[in-house]
């Protein structure tokens, strides 16, 4: 097995959304009139002039992944590289000798 060569990143990214049935008058429209902003953590798959496609799972067994989301270039605000990292070991405290 080949470990995953992928980068990780976190995209912040403007969505739409439906109210569905919740009843809302033309004087109250604009209260919520405006994309919801959302953040998501995934596998790089692929980027263009379109758009980015994530995965937030890897199956190592067969080197694919699943999960994936489109973000089209329009709804996207940022594309930040994630590095994970060990843990680090906690810091032993000194005694304070006086």
């Amino acid at each position: 097995m080949t470990p995953n060569k992928l980068k990780l990143v976190l995209c912040i990214w403007k969505d739409a959304w439906v109210d569905g049935t919740d009843p809302v008058s033309q004087n109250d429209a604009h209260l919520k009139h405006r994309a919801s902003i959302h953040e998501t953590i995934g596998w790089l798959l692929f980027q263009n002039e379109d758009g980015i496609s994530i995965a937030n799972e890897y199956c190592p067994e067969d080197e694919t992944y699943r999960g994936r989301t489109y973000i089209p270039n329009g709804m996207l605000v940022s594309t930040t590289p994630f590095n994970l990292t060990k843990p680090r070991q906690p810091r032993v405290k000194k005694p304070n000798i006086n």
